[in-house]
């Protein structure tokens, strides 16, 4: 029965944290299947309410005075900014040296420019976490995620959430340019959520829906415009379309597939964590007509070791 409800946790596991449906077997080419502990693990993390990573792409640099202005912006503190090469340049003689680094090397920048020539990322935890190794975690992930592009990154402990600023070069030394859509966002969040475990800071990487978030959050750029007044389009309050009704929906579903596979196992840490999964759904801010998991689940009969 083990390797039955492991086969079932993967199936359900995959559809709430990767959003894949039940019955797509075939990952894209390159892409592993997680196994089930992995699974375990993410899904204890969840029902710990572990703290949520935060990664978010702020803007991009159009030419290169966009690119100068935003490397003021993230070194005002002068605490100065990290290369891809771990080393750090102080001071804005220092910051206009690197700009012009990058408009020289590879296509040129010009001041202007009609395309990204460059990505603002910001990656962010809650209040109290170890602001060096926020900043250690960001610097691991970004010498894999972007190798062969140029950057600078600055940590930011100021404000109640420490996060660090990353400006990457939009082209590579071998002239591939990024281009992040919302799967490799997912992937920098899993990849940062893991780096800072690595670093014995409990983390997660769970998307809103699999944690039955409604709330419409706005972005840096809106809460700056709502504070000046200059905010025209308000977004609802909640998320409360149909598409993200249905995938909350899914998510729900998911967690019923998730328990009732951890139920089917002989351990009693699964059974034990298949009920804190029915607690945790149970106190989540969701539609609970549209997908309703059972109170108490049946345990199972108590079985020896799998022969």
């Amino acid at each position: 029965m083990t390797r039955a409800a492991d086969a079932e946790l993967q199936k359900w596991g995959r559809m709430l944290f990767a959003r894949a449906k039940p019955g797509s077997r075939h990952p894209s080419r390159g892409m592993r299947i997680p196994t089930s502990d992995v699974f375990r693990r993410e899904v204890r993390l969840v029902v710990r309410r572990a703290p949520q990573v935060m990664v978010k792409v702020t803007g991009g640099g159009r030419g290169l005075a966009v690119i100068r202005a935003h490397m003021n912006y993230i070194d005002r503190e002068d605490d100065g900014l990290i290369d891809q090469d771990g080393e750090r340049h102080e001071g804005r003689k220092a910051r206009r040296e690197i700009a012009r680094q990058w408009a020289r090397e590879g296509t040129p920048i010009p001041e202007r420019s009609d395309r990204r020539e460059a990505f603002n990322i910001m990656w962010s935890m809650p209040a109290g976490t170890d602001s060096k190794k926020l900043l250690g975690a960001v610097q691991a992930l970004a010498a894999r995620q972007f190798a062969g592009h140029k950057y600078v990154m600055a940590l930011h402990t100021h404000q109640a959430n420490p996060h660090v600023h990353l400006l990457v070069r939009a082209e590579s030394d071998l002239g591939v340019r990024l281009n992040p859509r919302k799967a490799d966002l997912h992937e920098w969040r899993m990849e940062f959520a893991a780096e800072l475990r690595m670093r014995g800071i409990a983390a997660a990487a769970t998307r809103q829906a699999a944690r039955g978030v409604v709330k419409n959050y706005l972005n840096i750029w809106q809460v700056k415009a709502q504070g000046e007044g200059r905010l025209r389009n308000q977004r609802p309050s909640y998320k409360n379309s149909q598409v993200a009704r249905d995938t909350r929906a899914d998510a729900l579903r998911a967690w019923s597939g998730v328990a009732g596979a951890l139920s089917q196992t002989y351990k009693g840490e699964d059974r034990d964590l298949a009920r804190r999964v029915l607690e945790f759904v149970n106190t989540m801010p969701v539609e609970r007509e549209q997908a309703i998991l059972p109170q108490r689940s049946r345990a199972p009969v108590e079985r020896g070791p799998e022969r």
